[in-house]
């Protein structure tokens, strides 16, 4: 009943096996998303996403290059752009594109602030990755709750106190969701 043709659907699915740990089947469905519509928010997110964990230069070098200049101007969008960096070994151009995305932090949409905890992550700012997720818990927005899913792809943090202090104010920890699993007979 709903249009399998949809970009969104498919950039959508593409996050999922992203998360998943499906790397190829991620890239898969967002190459079909961005076959749909060549500047789909998502699919391009998840794509340099999938790409740099499979650490493809070639394919993520390419598709950097492809992104247009107005997607490149958005925080969401520059944060993983920069990840890619740092994977490629262009240390220097992400973290530039760091302090200017932690500079202009009051002004990020929730799903930058997510985007740039990643990359304050992957550039070893673990405390500074934290304090971002934390204050997308502060800000109330739905996005806070996809930082459960920062330690399968930033093993750094899985065992930070802080991070867990975070997802157990959220209900999120592990014994938190074991429990509701249970109540929910999941």
């Amino acid at each position: 009943k709903l249009d399998p043709l949809h970009a969104g659907y498919k950039a959508t699915l593409a996050g999922i096996l992203y998360y998943a740990g499906n790397d190829h089947a991620a890239i898969q469905k967002a190459r079909e998303a961005l076959q749909l519509d060549p500047e789909h928010f998502l699919a391009v997110n998840f794509l340099v996403l999938a790409y740099t964990d499979t650490n493809d230069t070639a394919a993520l070098a390419s598709l950097l290059d492809s992104i247009s200049p107005a997607m490149q101007e958005l925080a969401e969008i520059k944060s993983n752009v920069a990840r890619g960096y740092a994977v490629m070994g262009d240390q220097a151009k992400a973290r530039k594109i760091y302090d200017d995305l932690v500079a202009s932090s009051d002004s990020l949409t929730p799903m930058a602030l997510l985007n740039t905890a990643g990359l304050a992550i992957t550039l070893g700012e673990i405390n500074e990755g934290v304090a971002l997720l934390e204050r997308l818990e502060k800000s109330g927005s739905w996005i806070q709750f996809w930082s459960k899913l920062m330690h399968l792809k930033y093993s750094a943090i899985r065992d930070d106190p802080r991070y867990q202090s975070l997802l157990k104010r959220m209900g999120l920890d592990d014994a938190s969701v074991e429990a509701l699993n249970k109540e929910m007979s999941f």
